[in-house]
């Protein structure tokens, strides 16, 4: 397990292709936090609209893998960087790209710099692009340039052989 480091341009180019998703509007919006922060009163125009919701969300989730990283490897990285044009994304790359910056903000022993509304924000919009590209892992997946199959699952039955050798016979 590895932290690796991101670009801002490429956050944001990110949540400018996932704002795109209609589907994922609903599940950002009926998000608990994201509701009860916009019950709040204030004036209309400092409420979360969802293109809103996603920039932030993907601004702390920048920030948490630049805090991550520099945790995970001792080295100091500049947050605060010259502005650059986002990158480009399509929708699918975009989707793939969330799911690896959701991986990167956790250092290798599990610590997120994130705050817990925010995290399970991130939560929904993974469970989302999960749910829109199953990997079908769960029915054996094929790791490139190989003919074995693999097959993820949960079980109690030990899955190691005495001597610590995987048991391949399950």
């Amino acid at each position: 397990m590895s932290v690796i480091l991101y670009e801002y341009k490429e956050f944001e180019g990110v949540a400018d292709a996932l704002v795109k998703i209609p589907e994922l509007e609903q599940v950002v919006m009926n998000n608990s936090y994201v509701i009860e922060y916009n019950s709040q009163q204030m004036p209309e125009s400092f409420k979360y609209k969802f293109d809103s919701v996603v920039g932030r969300l993907l601004w702390y989730m920048y920030v948490a893998n630049n805090v991550a990283f520099s945790l995970q490897y001792q080295e100091n990285t500049d947050i605060f960087t010259p502005e650059e044009d986002a990158e480009s994304y399509t929708v699918e790359e975009a989707m793939d790209k969330f799911l690896s910056f959701f991986y990167n903000i956790y250092t290798n022993n599990g610590t997120v710099f994130l705050g817990s509304d925010w995290l399970n924000l991130a939560r929904d919009v993974q469970s989302f692009v999960l749910s829109k590209k199953p990997r079908g892992y769960e029915d054996g997946g094929t790791i490139a340039n190989s003919t074995q199959h693999f097959r993820i699952m949960e079980t109690d039955t030990p899955i190691y052989k005495e001597g610590g050798q995987i048991d391949m016979d399950l």
